[in-house]
């Protein structure tokens, strides 16, 4: 996927073509949304625990809007996102009581295997459950990699990534055509001078 440095004025105030950002068909979805951005490495601290990953993040992080455009297929880009990063979580949460308690109940009520067995069987889940939540640690930052993000946020321009390259050539299109109609050379060709908007007809003025 491709990335694109866009000022803050474009992204805030959706100066930006109509097109979807990660396939580059036309949009028909269009909502502004609250980025937040921090370095990438702050997910090493992630298998460590979630609390040294939230300090960092909260000391870390940069804040920012930008108005987003997707086609009806990738409208719910960050929701299935979400669904895969916390329904992952509730999973396996869900596995460790019915494991071991199937376990329990198996070898203490019904008898179906000797102690050995059920040693056995409760070692293989202590290996079992860690692995699936470093897994899921580590899904955080891949998904997070592959999602529409925003970084290197500034006062003036934000940088956003993993979106298409269609995106990219049309917003690098849409500035040229926006360039040539806002902008004007002076008769001598030295200076361009813009061009704002003048007052709206439709907006009754009484000092106007």
């Amino acid at each position: 996927m491709a990335s694109i440095q866009l000022r803050r004025y474009e992204a805030e105030e959706d100066d930006l073509p109509d097109v979807c950002m990660r396939c580059g068909d036309p949009a028909t979805e269009r909502r502004r949304i609250r980025f937040t951005s921090h370095p990438f490495w702050i997910y090493v601290f992630l298998p460590f625990g979630i609390v040294p990953y939230v300090v960092l993040a909260a000391f870390l992080t940069a804040r920012a809007r930008c108005h987003i455009h997707f086609c009806d297929r990738h409208k719910n880009h960050w929701r299935v996102r979400f669904f895969i990063v916390w329904g992952g979580l509730v999973a396996i949460m869900a596995i460790i009581p019915i494991y071991f308690g199937g376990n329990y109940l198996a070898e203490s009520q019904l008898g179906l295997w000797d102690e050995s067995t059920k040693d056995l069987l409760v070692g293989i889940g202590f290996v079992v459950v860690p692995t699936l939540l470093f897994c899921w640690l580590i899904s955080i930052p891949i998904i997070q990699l592959t999602t529409i993000h925003v970084s290197n946020v500034t006062e003036r321009s934000l940088t956003v990534r993993s979106v298409s390259q269609e995106f990219v050539d049309a917003v690098l299109d849409y500035r040229k055509k926006r360039d040539a109609e806002d902008e004007q050379e002076d008769p001598r060709g030295k200076f361009r001078i813009r061009r704002r908007p003048g007052p709206r007809q439709d907006i009754y003025d009484p000092e106007r």
